[in-house]
């Protein structure tokens, strides 16, 4: 569907309903406004306080802890008196105009924003089945993990691997009770599958077979609804699978099939804090659909604007210091300080993290490569950070595990050439045009729609998470 204008209108949803809808939905906006606003701004429920109203919606404290995830924060709503909320809802506010407004525009019809909700509400109905069926039906208790101590560990403190044997003892139930479930899944269903079809493919064979095979819409299997074709099959071998058994790769389209049915089997979208998630999520497809089709098409990119903007934001394209680093990893502190001492006394930190080291970098010497600031862990950056090449550091305790560092090298900070940038400095550039371009957008949409910011109710939730 193409968009017959650029401009944004200043529509709600209420423009296409008609009749008795618009009877209705007047008397329920008539409604809620009188919820809301009557004696000021009060929340939609006890449960889910209500931040801002933007043309008869409300944005709750939901839709926020929501935004601060997909921003990609580490912080929750814990540490919001670290964060500036007011200017969250506002964020959240222009989201909303932009979502009405994609709305407006039929993007709500669009196959692939359908085809992509289908796939949100699958994967989240498999996590929400896993965690029902295997998740909650696997416990391990003390006595299990202390008999484990006892029999492989005994030399080992107890409190210093008590962790790790839960979760060992953890992922094996796990797994027992994965493959118990799915061989129950598997005896409920019925599976057809065309053998004399399937005799004839050949999934390592010539690439021009291949080829050919890769675009063959022949059903080859088929699970209620679900129908495999010799195409789909192709498209499950991955460069990975060296030498692919083709039954291999059909139990394990069948298996996927068995839990898919079983998840969506239980309508999870029933389930109203469920079907909230899912709204979420269409709504962000909504906003990014919308940027895609009527905001990026508007931005003209030349070599001259590239080079012009590198220019201008140097200091976003230096290359961070770097610390080349080498690793030893032990269990217990008793080894980590041994080892500490006899590297303090001269012993090679590459002899050393061969023979004694118990992570994947141990057989080359403990080399780990490169890292930047970014990339390590705080407990890891505060001590690096003031070791010198060549310096080892003390012990340092991280997920009950033992280790010991050293820097083999480290660089300063490099202003990058524009070439080696420039891939950076494109999407630096479209995104700067993208948000400029929006926000002229929203500035339009703001002109004729009804916003209310409860100020009193953001203030309660920074005033109750800053205590």
């Amino acid at each position: 569907m193409e968009i017959k204008s650029q401009e944004p209108r200043a529509k709600s949803r209420k423009q296409r309903t008609t009749g008795i809808e618009i009877y209705f939905l007047r008397f329920v906006l008539f409604a809620l406004s009188s919820l809301l606003f009557f004696g000021g701004c009060a929340s939609l429920s006890q449960k889910e306080p209500v931040l801002a109203v933007v043309d008869g919606e409300p944005i709750t404290e939901e839709d926020l802890k929501y935004t601060l995830n997909i921003a990609h924060r580490r912080e929750d709503l814990s540490t919001a008196g670290a964060l500036n909320l007011t200017q969250h809802v506002q964020k959240q506010i222009d989201d909303r105009l932009i979502i009405n407004e994609a709305r407006n525009a039929g993007m709500d019809t669009y196959p692939e924003l359908h085809q992509a909700v289908a796939a949100y509400v699958l994967r989240e109905s498999v996590v929400r089945l896993h965690d029902e069926e295997i998740v909650q039906k696997v416990s391990v208790t003390e006595k299990e993990i202390k008999d484990y101590h006892a029999k492989n560990y005994e030399n080992k403190e107890f409190d210093s691997v008590k962790a790790g044997i839960a979760k060992e003892i953890r992922k094996q139930r796990e797994k027992e009770r994965g493959d118990e479930y799915l061989k129950s899944l598997r005896e409920k269903i019925t599976v057809k599958i065309d053998k004399e079809l399937l005799s004839e493919i050949e999934p390592d064979g010539k690439k021009e077979d291949t080829e050919k095979w890769s675009k063959d819409p022949r059903k080859l299997a088929e699970i209620n609804s679900s129908i495999l074709t010799v195409g789909d099959f192709f498209a499950m071998i991955t460069p990975a699978l060296k030498k692919p058994k083709k039954e291999d790769i059909l139990e394990k389209w069948i298996d996927r099939k068995a839990v898919d049915h079983e998840a969506l089997r239980r309508n999870y979208r029933m389930n109203p804090g469920f079907r909230k998630m899912v709204d979420r999520y269409e709504n962000q497809l909504l906003k990014n659909t919308y940027i895609k089709r009527v905001i990026i098409p508007q931005i003209v990119v030349t070599e001259k604007n590239l080079q012009d903007y590198y220019t201008e934001h140097q200091k976003d394209f230096i290359r961070p210091v770097r610390f080349k680093i080498q690793q030893i990893t032990v269990k217990t502190m008793d080894d980590a300080q041994e080892i500490l001492k006899s590297l303090q006394n001269g012993a090679d930190f590459s002899w050393v993290a061969k023979r004694r080291s118990t992570d994947s970098a141990a057989s080359t010497g403990g080399e780990s490569g490169w890292f930047t600031k970014a990339e390590l862990p705080k407990p890891v950056l505060e001590i690096i950070d003031n070791l010198q090449t060549g310096e080892i550091s003390p012990v340092i305790t991280i997920d009950s595990l033992y280790k010991i560092f050293r820097i083999q090298d480290r660089t300063g900070e490099v202003n990058e050439e524009y070439a080696r940038v420039r891939n950076n400095v494109h999407k630096a550039y479209v995104n700067e045009q993208v948000n400029t371009k929006l926000n002229r957008y929203i500035d339009k949409l703001k002109k004729d729609a009804e916003v209310k910011i409860n100020e009193e109710e953001i203030q309660a939730i920074e005033k109750k998470f800053n205590q």
